[in-house]
């Protein structure tokens, strides 16, 4: 290898100037190509088929709100004191006419943002106390149903010991009422034979023993008696009937108003069964909140003196896909309320992202990296030339392989 490159170094130094023409032949045919291709700058790029790509182009289809650009931009009052109300309209709105740019997706008003965000951290530090009322609500709600199933077992077990002495009375009632038709037709026996008998004895006229008829007759007088008192012991009867009735109307409304109790009651501890998930649900997400909460304490958009602000503009594409015309346009929207006459305690300050521009390879980077790798081969070498060739050689070979891929990259 020693060799080769001492053959390969003896032959450009006998023929300088055929290898410098050459190189420089190169050189101009690798910048036509890339003048004459229509390629463009950008720091986006992809490698089909690594992993890390097949990752990224995941996350953009399923979060397309994850891959787009963000640039920011402060905001903040020359005087040090917080934002008047015509301060924070006027970032409104040069924030909404923002949003209303080429390449822009929406852009984010800090004060909003920072008014969302302090609500949000007051209704976590009320959750606690609101799941707390929750649960004692749900607490109170099953101590009402267990009370009313207490009463419901109560109400069952009265309606059970009525219908025992329902069952008894009606049997009383069944038996009195035979021992009366019994009774009753007995006596309607003995009526007929008494009134055959007067009839018989007075058929004799003056000449019936008297004595015997009156017996008779009075015999006849407690049977229509005890007829009346049978008849009356068949209306009681027939009322004893109608309260039996009744009753058992009363005994199956009870049972009806039971079984709708326990339904409702039913119904009622399945809510409080699906309230009580649901609490612990939220319960559950109130922690892992709390804790970003907590962590993010000191996180703010607005400071907490209300002279800074951070504003956010979001883009429809990652930040190195958007041209740069378009990003600086945003910067100089922005910066437009630096020199407004009608607001001017307004200072604005963007982030790099929406200043940073490739439209060119040199920049200012690469000539200071230029100027310190001369000055370094000066002084170790001691001589322009020794110190100049490496850096020219250097530049031509960059120059050549920077323009032939910027030319392939139009392809």
């Amino acid at each position: 290898m020693s060799q080769l490159l001492y053959r390969l170094g003896l032959f450009a130094a006998r023929r300088a100037w055929a290898v410098i023409l050459v190189w420089t032949a190169i050189l101009g045919i690798a910048v036509g190509a890339a003048a004459t291709a229509g390629g463009s700058f950008t720091t986006a790029m992809t490698i089909e088929g690594v992993p890390a790509q097949k990752t990224i182009d995941k996350l953009a289809e399923n979060f397309p709100d994850a891959s787009r650009g963000v640039g920011q931009v402060i905001f903040h009052t020359a005087n040090g004191k917080a934002f008047t109300e015509a301060e924070k309209q006027a970032i409104r709105d040069v924030l909404a006419k923002v949003g209303t740019m080429n390449a822009v997706s929406e852009t984010i008003n800090p004060f909003d943002a920072q008014s969302a965000l302090n609500d949000q951290r007051d209704e976590l530090n009320q959750a606690p106390d609101d799941i707390a009322a929750a649960q004692a609500k749900i607490d109170k709600g099953r101590a009402d149903v267990a009370d009313g199933r207490v009463a419901l077992i109560d109400g069952a077990n009265e309606i059970a010991a009525n219908v025992s002495k329902l069952v008894s009375a009606e049997k009383e009632l069944k038996a009195g009422e035979a021992a009366l038709l019994s009774n009753e037709t007995n006596l309607l026996g003995f009526q007929a034979h008494l009134t055959a008998e007067i009839a018989e004895l007075e058929a004799y006229g003056d000449a019936a023993p008297a004595e015997q008829l009156a017996a008779l007759r009075a015999q006849l007088a407690e049977v229509n008696a005890g007829l009346q008192q049978v008849a009356a012991g068949k209306a009681e009867i027939t009322a004893g009937k109608d309260e039996i009735a009744r009753a058992w109307w009363l005994i199956e409304s009870g049972r009806r108003d039971i079984a709708s109790g326990t339904a409702e009651l039913d119904a009622a501890e399945t809510a409080l069964d699906e309230g009580q998930a649901e609490l612990d649900t939220q319960a559950a997400k109130i922690a892992p909140a709390q804790s970003l909460i907590a962590a993010a304490a000191e996180f703010r958009v607005v400071s907490s003196d209300g002279a800074t602000a951070i504003g956010t503009v979001l883009f429809e594409t990652p930040i190195t896909e958007v041209e740069t015309a378009d990003r600086t346009g945003v910067a100089d929207a922005l910066t437009k309320l630096n020199a407004a006459s009608d607001n001017p305690n307004i200072r604005v300050e963007v982030s790099q992202d929406l200043l940073r521009s490739l439209d060119s390879l040199l920049g200012v980077g690469e000539i200071v990296g230029l100027v310190v790798a001369a000055v370094t081969l000066f002084v170790m070498l001691g001589t322009l030339i020794g110190a100049g060739l490496p850096v020219l050689a250097a530049l031509i070979g960059v120059g050549i392989s920077a323009a032939i891929t910027f030319a392939l990259s139009a392809v």
